[in-house]
């Protein structure tokens, strides 16, 4: 039997216990390896957060964050781009998370990892506020496991939120940076579209919305047997029974998320794609309705999408 088959047994299983999502990071963590904050997975999301503040600097025309209220749906467990909002002189940054992924463990283990690559993190950041890098420094070498986790993000500026984000309500704030890495995949087709307008509503005038999305297999990360298409042969009655909701994936391709944007009258000012791999889609007996599109919209396999918001 494949790995990734025995992946979605286990994690098919799991998703009926209690604590479910507190299991499955162990599992990931100590059997799949999937969750390990390792040098790979920390520059796959260093360099989101640099793309992010590209994308603001084209907007803005300024490389810092400096009186500016951002906002991360989906951080995960490890924060890497609220540390770095936070480095670039942002006065508050929201996280935004269906589920409690974020601990005390978590934020320091981000911290050890970023002290260790310091001088490529430092280098590729910029400038940064120096006081700021001191109070990481700080957290790093006095806190513990222990510590309170809502009293280390106050020092870095840092409100986690536990919630759909469709009932949050910030009636006073204007928030100029919205981004997201590998969470709109994961999101159920049903409650994407109020998510993404939900989204788009607190955007202020003249801000970002710069949404990163993995549309590969995630089970191919690490069952390297199957393509990043695997998924696309199944119909929706058998993916059903593969996917589990506590790391479910849409199988939605790049055409589909701009018919969601059209519908909500949202603007993407900017679209970079990764072509992806013509060869191995052309492997899959491709199950509709991705049969029904151009291979090449199906081949596509990560993509920015960028909306920016008239001043």
């Amino acid at each position: 039997m494949k790995k990734w088959y025995l992946k979605a047994i286990v994690q098919k299983i799991i998703s009926f216990l209690p604590f479910r999502n507190r299991i499955n990071f162990f599992f990931q963590k100590y059997v799949t390896k999937g969750v390990d904050l390792h040098e790979e997975h920390f520059f796959n999301k260093f360099q989101h957060l640099l793309d992010h503040l590209a994308h603001f600097s084209a907007t803005n025309g300024k490389d810092q964050l400096k009186g500016v209220t951002c906002l991360e749906l989906g951080t995960g467990w490890y924060p890497i781009i609220p540390i770095g909002y936070f480095l670039k002189g942002a006065d508050k940054i929201y996280s935004v998370d269906i589920s409690a992924h974020l601990t005390t463990a978590t934020l320091l283990r981000c911290l050890e990892e970023i002290d260790r690559h310091q001088e490529r993190f430092l280098a590729g950041l910029g400038a940064i506020d120096q006081d700021r890098w001191q109070i990481l420094q700080d957290i790093r070498k006095q806190a513990t496991p222990t510590s309170s986790l809502n009293s280390l993000c106050a020092r870095l500026n840092f409100v986690p939120i536990v919630k759909d984000i469709r009932a949050l309500e910030l009636p006073e704030e204007k928030i100029l940076l919205l981004s997201s890495n590998n969470t709109y995949e994961h999101i159920y087709p049903q409650v994407l579209g109020g998510i993404v307008e939900k989204l788009w509503s607190l955007t202020a005038p003249g801000g970002v919305m710069s949404h990163f999305i993995d549309m590969s297999d995630h089970f191919a990360h690490m069952d390297k047997s199957i393509t990043i298409y695997n998924f696309l042969r199944f119909s929706e009655t058998q993916w059903q029974w593969i996917d589990n909701p506590i790391q479910p994936q849409n199988r939605w391709r790049l055409q589909t998320y701009r018919e969601l944007y059209q519908q909500l009258a949202i603007p993407y000012s900017e679209e970079k794609n990764r072509a992806g791999n013509l060869a191995e889609v052309r492997q899959i007996p491709l199950a509709a309705p991705y049969a029904q599109m151009p291979e090449e919209e199906v081949a596509i396999s990560h993509a920015y999408l960028v909306s920016r918001r008239p001043a």
